[in-house]
This record gives C-alpha cells, structure tokens and sequence, in this order.
C-alpha cells in the first residue's frame, strides 16, 4: 500500500512541475515581459506619413531605424515594435488588444510558430499589403496621424482622438462584434468620438453581387491526379519562371464592382475588397484579389495572385511553382482644384517620353507626359478597351509634336485644366517558387508630380511651376477602368482567372 502512496506522490509532483512548466511556456510564448506597452508612431500630418512612406528603403535596416525614432518619446516600460515583429514576442496574455486579436491564433497554436509574425498569422498581408504601410504600424496595426489614432483589424478601421485610447482599449473585444450606428459619411460610430469604417466587411454585401463561379467546376482534377502531376514535373525547369502563356480563355472573368445602387455608394466610400478563387483540384486553388483600399489617412490600389491549399483550418498558402500578375488599361483619374495659370485654348502638346518611376507605381518604366488635353468619361472607357497600339495611336492624333517616338510606352499621364488621368497600358510580373505575389498600381506613396519644365510649352510654364511646388493635393481614390490577370502553376498545371473594372 505504502508503495502505491509513494508513487502516487511522485506522480503529483511530476504534474505540478509539468503545469509551471507549460505556464512558463505560456509566459514565454505570448507573453513578453520585456513589452509592457506596446507604442505606436505619431505624425503630425497625413503629409508627414507619406514622407515616411517614400523615405523607407528596402532593407532590414528600416524596422530599427522607426523604432529608434519612436523610442525617443517613450516611458521605461514602453517599446515600438511593427506588425512583421514575431507573434511569440508580443504580450498576448497582458495587451487588452492583442488579447482580443490573437484568440484565434491561440485557438490554432499559431502562436508556437517562432517565425510567424502576427502580419502573416493574423491576416494583415491581405489587408495592409503594402510592406512599407506595415512597417509603420505598431504590432497592434496601430498608428497616429494628426492627434488621431488609427487602428485596423479585419472589420475596418477604427479612428478616435487619442484621449479615448484607454476607453477604447477597454471595449474593443464589445466593438468588434457590434455593428453601431450609421452616420452621414455611411461610417459607424460606436461610441462618442469612436468609429469604424467597415473597409474589409464590406465583402459580406458586394458577394452577393460578384460573377462568381461555383467551387464545383467542370473538369477540376482529383487530388491525386494533380499529385501525380506536381511529382513527375517539378523539376528545375517547372520551378523556375517562364515563358508560358496560361490558357486565359478557358478561366473564369469577374467583374471587380458593384452591381446594386447600394453597393455602388458602399465601394465608391470604403473601397473594393473582393478575391476570387479558381479550383486547380479538390484541395488547391489559385486566389486573385484587384484591391482599393481606403484606410481614411491612406489610400492604395493593386492585385495580388496567391497559390492555396486546403487544410483543417481552413485555405492557407501553399508553395507555387509559378504565380503570374498581369494588367492591361489601367485607368486613374484625379481631380485637383482648377489653378488660375492653366492656359486658355491651349493645344495638347507632348512634355517629354522618358525612363523614370512610373507616376504611382513601384516601377520604373517609359513614361509619356501629355499636357492640355482633357480626356471624357466616355473617351477613358473607350480607352479602356483597345490594345497598346491602339491606344498610342489615340494619342497620336491627338496632340502636337506626335512625331514622338512612343511605341514602348509603359504609362500615359495626361494633365487638364481639373485632373490628371493615368494610363498603365500593359505589363506583368512573374515569379518561380513563392506563395503569394502582389502589385501596387497606385498609392500615396508614390503619388508624386514633377512636370519637365526644360521641355514645357511655353504657354504651360507658368502653370507647371505651380503643379511642381505642390500647392494642390492629388488623393488617389478614382480607379476608372482596369483588367488583372491573375494566375499559377503546380508543375504543368495552371489555373487562374480575369478581373475586370468596368468603373
């Protein structure tokens, strides 16, 4: 009997280790007690956040630098840290925001995944997908912006002035569940000086809307076909990105707006928030998404193409052995307040054909500077459906000096007395071996004007040096007309669609 004691004892003990042991685990997992607070950076002015914006480089030395320059402000128990920073470095356990924000991923054991950042755990790669915006909101995707603080999850975007932090930090887990009350600008208020734009939810009313195709499509392999596939051909050659053209003409086309007069005025506020999925088998599908997205203090359009494979919680990223991002007539038009100096009668004339980053866009490219002409609604959606050559012959006939030489051409910017309009005519981006692509077509970011004034028609200068000092603000929010091309390989096997904005 007195043996049995005795092992019962070391039993009880040897649990009791265990527990503290996993409590520890805990502590170290999600809990950081070198964070006690998480801070957040503040800029004075929506300028000053786009200054940082453009200022970032590429490297890994750009996360340091914004939390050395948040850190001069900060209390002892306080620390800057983004939303790339590790899900186990976070203090889940004791932040009354990422409590609310990491449940599921406790619910998953995401958080035991040591090189998952709460940007990819939590889904923030889909709703801030510009890299750079990431890198300037703290690990609770928050941020300051004149006095008032923002703070995105996947039901929108909240706002308030920052003497309601505390208030707000105390009911967040209550907001995210509540709808509130409708406003005059179609944003919610849910308590006094507290809203939300619902800028991803909208999804859940504009679906309904979408040509979308059902998941049983005709001809969807087996899994163990595709398998089968995937096995005899990913060799070094199918890896690798090349030069193929994916069978376009046999994917679904969706149309990227609204139907319904409500879903209209919704997308015409909030943005457009809609992917789209087409089945290569029963457990792999390629995901596109042609994205608007209005955060209030910044705005950004743009595509992304990733490769999915079903699990048990769900879609998640699965390594492709190519993802392709294509564009064709992507059209912008911005409306900036009339200047006084804009010539009268004035003939549209071409500035200058030159290689330099695309008005915009992240890449550089040949761009054509027009000035004078003034281009329709219905002329843009003409434009919107002709082909590169077509398109510079448009232009051609239309203004003087066409003796230009633009057969390459990679955008058109053209300025009128109200706005500019920007044309991207084509391109496409291509990579071997990733899950996930994307592409930024426009954003304050590089949202940037700076006229030729060597090459400016006389009659144009005087007005140019007004655009080049910048006394007028362009927000990028009209996206008129636009088609994405979205596709992926396993091995020989592609699968893709067409997006189309019909404005």
């Amino acid at each position: 009997m007195k043996k049995y004691q005795c092992l019962f004892f070391v039993v009880c003990i040897l649990a009791i280790y265990s527990c503290q042991k996993f409590d520890g685990a805990k502590t170290e997992n999600g809990n950081n007690t070198d964070i006690a607070n998480i801070a957040m950076l503040s800029f004075s002015s929506e300028e000053d956040f786009i200054a940082a914006l453009n200022q970032q480089d590429d490297d890994v030395t750009t996360r340091a630098c914004f939390a050395t320059k948040a850190q001069g402000g900060l209390t002892a128990n306080e620390k800057y840290v983004d939303l790339l920073e590790p899900v186990q470095n976070l203090p889940i356990a004791t932040d009354p925001i990422l409590r609310v924000d990491c449940r599921p991923l406790k619910e998953q054991a995401l958080i035991e995944n040591n090189d998952m950042s709460l940007y990819i755990a939590k889904g923030y790669d889909s709703l801030v997908p510009n890299i750079k915006v990431a890198k300037l909101l703290n690990a609770r995707a928050e941020v300051m912006v004149d006095q008032t603080i923002y703070k995105i999850s996947p039901r929108g975007t909240y706002y308030f002035p920052e003497s309601k932090q505390k208030f707000f930090e105390s009911n967040y887990e209550r907001f995210e569940t509540e709808e509130g009350i409708q406003m005059e600008e179609n944003t919610y208020q849910l308590a006094e000086d507290i809203y939300r734009i619902n800028t991803f939810e909208i999804t859940e009313v504009l679906d309904a809307e979408a040509e979308d195709l059902p998941d049983d499509l005709p001809g969807v392999l087996d899994d163990d076909d595709l398998s089968t596939n995937i096995v005899n051909t990913l060799n070094m050659t199918t890896r690798t990105v090349t030069t193929q053209i994916p069978p376009f003409e046999r994917f679904p086309r969706f149309n990227a707006d609204a139907k319904t007069w409500l879903g209209k005025l919704w997308q015409s506020i909030f943005g457009r928030n809609r992917g789209y999925t087409y089945k290569l088998s029963k457990k792999h599908r390629m995901k596109g998404k042609f994205y608007y997205y209005n955060y209030k203090f910044y705005t950004e359009f743009g595509a992304s193409a990733e490769m999915q494979k079903k699990n048990w919680i769900g879609w998640s990223g699965k390594q492709a052995s190519e993802l392709l991002i294509g564009w064709s007539n992507i059209i912008f038009s911005e409306g900036y307040k009339r200047i006084p100096d804009y010539p009268k009668n004035a003939e549209a004339s071409i500035v200058s054909t030159e290689y330099k980053t695309i008005p915009g866009f992240n890449h550089q490219g040949m761009v054509l500077t027009i000035v004078g002409l003034d281009i329709t609604a219905l002329q843009q959606q003409q434009l919107s459906l002709m082909n590169p050559i077509q398109i510079r012959n448009w232009f051609k006939l239309r203004v003087e000096n066409s003796n230009v030489d633009i057969t390459q051409l990679d955008a058109i910017q053209c300025f009128s007395a109200d706005k500019v309009i920007t044309i991207l005519p084509g391109g496409q981006k291509r990579k071997g071996d990733v899950k996930k692509v994307r592409e930024i077509f426009l954003s304050e970011v590089s949202f940037t004007i700076n006229l030729d004034l060597n090459h400016m028609p006389q009659s144009f200068k005087e007005w140019a040096k007004i655009i080049n000092q910048g006394k007028f603000k362009i927000k990028p929010k009209n996206l008129k007309f636009g088609t994405v091309y979205v596709a992926g390989r396993l091995g020989n096997s592609w699968g893709g669609m067409t997006i189309v904005k019909k404005s």
